[in-house]
């Protein structure tokens, strides 16, 4: 994720190529309805066509994750009980969790045909005090009192959690309690269905297992949203120990937690803020964490065989085109249209093959692949058009086509140099 560059200097034969791709970007309206950056496209894994596939099963992972350092102020309270990180992320030790107090019309976890057209505001929850409980020391400055801080933004739902934080003199008593003890990151999903915030969360959940020394063996992920049941949500649980829903703690008792994490809000997320800035802290780190939960490597593709870098000057190639067509991916979209979609799929592909004979040109629509598939396809590439990946190798290209002042763009950049 260094600085974009608006051109790709590895190439020598490249630049008739992007000449090719714009010429047929402006002629034939390629991009319909674009209306909103590329990051926002919703590009889901189909995991639910067909039975589990057998690389769906979590591969070994490695025990110790590298350590994370965030250089953010923290702020002690509840004589250490709640530690707060610059008013992004928050840590609770021996919390509470009463469902009684929390508040949500939905479950979460439904198909999404049985919940069509249904409310947004009907799958996040309403947090009365006493959802969330925490032992305070009768010698604590905020025992019995709320806790004076706030975290960054106004919309943010931990300032509502806050709120909701009931402060005890004592302990919950064990045998009144569901006990969790492992480590527990809670987790609220503002765009579950789309592939780039949900990175996002995932990003931020692999920072915070860093910066408290954790692995992603001993992390669960605690969904505190009633989303209906979403493509991505597989990827939580090959990436983490276990993903539980707010609504799978029992009803009839309070859950007590070791350790509890509040997690970064998705949208704070410094894969967000340094997109125009140096590298974010483990983005490489996070690419192979990512991969070997596929049990993917993360050496280029190129390296993994044999050679250096793409034969650039033979331009023998892998090209591929990432189409999109409709698809159901949340209820308040019953139809599954979607926009900047391309008209000329197939004479994109004659054109571009015609020019670089030598190159693989395939397009494919990657929301039916699982993401093993998705994986293996994005990594093979050497030139990606489409949204760039993250997971992308040092040595690919990325081509994106955007909208920006009602302008038709084209820049090309190294995947790498993008993020």
């Amino acid at each position: 994720m260094r600085r974009r560059r608006a051109r790709c200097r590895w190439c020598h034969g490249l630049p008739l190529f992007l000449a090719l791709i714009g010429i047929t970007v402006v002629g034939y309206g390629l991009l319909l309805a674009l209306h909103q950056p590329l990051v926002q496209l919703e590009l889901v894994p189909n995991v639910f066509h067909g039975p589990v596939a057998v690389t769906d099963v979590r591969p070994p992972r490695a025990h110790h994750a590298p350590v994370a350092v965030l250089n953010v102020d923290e702020q002690s309270l509840c004589a250490g009980r709640l530690v707060a990180y610059g008013r992004q992320f928050a840590r609770l030790t021996n919390a509470v969790i009463d469902r009684r107090f929390c508040r949500s019309d939905r479950e979460g976890g439904e198909p999404i045909d049985a919940v069509i057209n249904q409310p947004e505001s009907v799958e996040y929850y309403y947090v009365d005090r006493g959802c969330f409980r925490l032992a305070c020391p009768s010698n604590s400055s905020v025992a019995g009192s709320r806790v004076d801080y706030a975290f960054a933004g106004a919309q943010n739902h931990l300032n509502a959690w806050l709120l909701g934080l009931q402060l005890t003199s004592v302990d919950a008593a064990s045998s009144d309690v569901d006990s969790r003890p492992r480590f527990t990151v809670a987790v609220t999903r503002y765009e579950y269905a789309n592939l780039y915030h949900t990175m996002t969360d995932w990003y931020n959940a692999f920072l915070l297992l860093c910066f408290f020394n954790e692995t992603s063996d001993s992390t669960d992920i605690l969904f505190v949203d009633s989303h209906p049941r979403g493509a991505l949500d597989p990827v939580w649980r090959r990436l983490f120990r276990r993903t539980t829903r707010l609504s799978d703690l029992p009803s009839d008792r309070p859950t007590s937690f070791g350790q509890l994490v509040w997690g970064w809000l998705g949208y704070n997320s410094l894969m967000t803020v340094y997109q125009s800035l140096p590298t974010p802290p483990l983005v490489e780190e996070f690419r192979d964490f990512f991969l070997s939960a596929y049990g993917l490597s993360s050496a280029p593709a190129t390296v993994r065989g044999g050679q250096q870098r793409p034969d650039c000057v033979g331009m023998r190639l892998s090209i591929l085109f990432i189409w999109r067509r409709d698809y159901v991916a949340h209820p308040r979209n019953p139809r599954g249209s979607v926009t900047r979609k391309i008209a000329n799929e197939d004479e994109l592909l004659r054109r571009v093959s015609s020019q670089l004979p030598e190159a693989r040109v395939r397009g494919v629509q990657i929301d039916l692949y699982t993401m093993d598939e998705q994986l293996r396809l994005i990594l093979g590439a050497d030139i990606l058009i489409g949204e760039c990946h993250i997971l992308c190798d040092e040595y690919s290209a990325m081509i994106e086509l955007y909208h920006h002042h009602q302008h038709n763009i084209l820049w090309c950049a190294s995947c790498k140099s993008e993020h």
